[in-house]
């Protein structure tokens, strides 16, 4: 059992309620499941298989590099992507069994499932969306000049938008969120998208720093427990 009001994990009677064992010193985020006499669950900061009938660690394994999309444990092994890999553990000790790359081209993973024998892998790159991927739209004939004259439009609902401080070396850039699309536009009198990109988060609060651009995902509800999320990209 692991309410999200409590710190710890542990277990009760199903007909009585009374409780069985507790573990104060695992944090527990998310339980992936259970394997033969184990219950594997991912904490803060590390990922750990308790015995089913006491609580008590068999095996830890500590997270010291971010993570991507969510664990899966499937049959006798535990899959989790870090930015670059794929990662499969023996979830009976924790230790690393096998490892791939991704080798994705000008993408990046954002989470993927096991199904079988097959993998399933969603990136940050957008299909084809002929309403999104068209141009700004731009009035007719040439731009009068003055102020407050309209050069082109732009449509996205619900949309954030960040624009570079004086001195960036970003200025002619704006970044617009939108529907999970982050998108990096010429604010020039022409206008344009220069690229695009999805995005794993629900609400993100954009900052620029330099040549970065940060997003901090406060919680999008995924996973409870789970603290506040900074993603950096390079906004060139």
């Amino acid at each position: 059992f692991m309410p999200r009001d409590a710190s710890h994990v542990f277990a009760l009677d199903r007909q009585s309620g009374r409780l069985v064992w507790e573990n104060p010193l695992v944090m527990g985020v998310e339980m992936l499941g259970v394997t033969e006499d184990l219950l594997i669950v991912r904490g803060l900061t590390l990922l750990a298989g308790l015995d089913l009938t006491n609580g008590v660690v068999r095996w830890y394994r500590p997270l010291s590099e971010p993570e991507v999309g969510r664990m899966q444990l499937s049959g006798s092994s535990i899959f989790l992507s870090r930015f670059d890999q794929l990662l499969r553990l023996d979830a009976s000790t924790g230790n690393l069994e096998e490892s791939r790359l991704w080798e994705l081209d000008n993408e990046r993973p954002l989470n993927f499932m096991i199904a079988g024998k097959r993998l399933f892998v969603v990136t940050d790159k957008p299909i084809a969306d002929p309403e999104r991927d068209a141009e700004p739209v731009k009035p007719p004939g040439p731009v009068p000049p003055g102020p407050l004259t309209l050069a082109w439009s732009l449509p996205r609902a619900n949309a954030t938008v960040v624009l570079p401080p004086p001195g960036s070396p970003l200025q002619g850039t704006g970044y617009v969120f939108s529907a999970g699309i982050l998108e990096s536009i010429d604010v020039s009198v022409q206008g344009g998208v220069r690229w695009r990109r999805v995005i794993n988060a629900h609400n993100p609060s954009m900052h620029l720093v330099g040549s970065m651009l940060l997003l901090v995902d406060r919680g999008s509800g995924s996973i409870s427990g789970l603290g506040n999320r900074v993603v950096a990209y390079n906004a060139m």
